[in-house]
């Protein structure tokens, strides 16, 4: 998980929790009749309106135009009342024109995820949630190469259910914010805010 989390920076909303809203089967295989998940083309319209990571500024002060993307991460469970959680957990890269010129483009990983709630390690925080997660590989289109080692992995959260509708995921073992986003009856949602990746 460690090239995982140094990609995830600070924090952007979701948007509410009932857009965009379609019926999936769930990835474990048990069909949940309370799963439901954002399309993906919705979690693209999230995508922030800034410049995308089009050029490298050396530590010199030169700009390299070299392939990268700019890149976030957003998650979306839903927490049974058996205490099981399941949903998706997706990394978006939005592709500079380098890149582009070596015959990429925007691209998604998808992983599904499953998993418990526990008991929370910081007072504020509602439930801690362990989790597992597999990638998809049918809504999975990046370049393979930039998941080795990342098609599997497991982590625990704690996460917080403001009474404002927000919700906060944090890593439950150092409490380091991960994201935030939006939570509704069993459903819960964080995006992380975008940072640049080169290649």
């Amino acid at each position: 998980m460690g090239a995982r989390c140094a990609r995830l920076a600070m924090v952007l909303a979701l948007p509410a929790c009932d857009n965009g809203l379609q019926p999936v089967d769930d990835p474990a295989g048990t069909d949940a009749p309370w799963q439901e998940d954002v399309a993906a083309e919705d979690l693209w319209a999230l995508a922030p309106a800034e410049a995308r990571c089009e050029a490298y500024t050396d530590p010199d002060g030169v700009v390299w135009p070299i392939p990268g993307a700019t890149s976030y991460f957003a998650g979306d469970y839903q927490v049974g009342e058996d205490g099981n959680v399941r949903g998706k957990e997706r990394w978006l890269l939005a592709s500079n024109q380098a890149w582009r010129d070596e015959g990429e483009g925007d691209c998604m990983v998808t992983w599904a995820v499953t998993g418990t709630v526990g008991d929370p390690s910081c007072n504020s925080c509602d439930y801690s949630m362990s989790v597992q997660a597999q990638v998809i590989d049918g809504e999975t289109d990046c370049p393979r190469g930039l998941i080795v080692g990342e098609e599997t992995w497991a982590v625990d959260y704690d996460v917080s259910l403001l009474p404002d509708g927000r919700a906060q995921f944090r890593y439950l073992d150092s409490g380091n914010l991960l994201g935030e986003g939006y939570w509704e009856g069993a459903r819960v949602t964080y995006l992380t805010e975008s940072r640049c990746m080169w290649f």
